[in-house]
């Protein structure tokens, strides 16, 4: 079986702002606790774009895209019930562009 590996880039001002080496690293806290189960065709290129904001250690979703409807799905699921343990800016908006390839 195919193993598949989560690679997390970020995109926007807002989210780059974010993550000085001064304050705590969302990027790294997301990619150690999100695990994909969805196994990826190997001539299509997923990602799954996400703006979402933390409300009391909490992640909500404001928009989603991508290019796998059950890639979307799964984020979605994983993001909703994930809390961040670190200190985050409350209410302020992040962007994530979670790309996906098997290795």
């Amino acid at each position: 079986m195919k193993k598949v590996a989560l690679g997390l880039a970020l995109i926007g001002a807002l989210g780059m702002m974010s993550f000085s080496t001064k304050g705590p690293n969302l990027s790294k806290e997301l990619k150690s606790k999100i695990k994909v189960h969805n196994p990826l065709n190997f001539n299509q290129k997923d990602f799954v774009l996400v703006s979402f904001h933390i409300q009391e250690g909490q992640i909500v979703i404001d928009q989603m895209n991508g290019s796998n409807d059950h890639l979307k799905e799964e984020i979605k699921e994983q993001l909703s019930t994930l809390n961040v343990k670190s200190n985050y800016q409350e209410n302020k908006s992040y962007q994530y562009k979670f790309t996906f390839k098997v290795e």
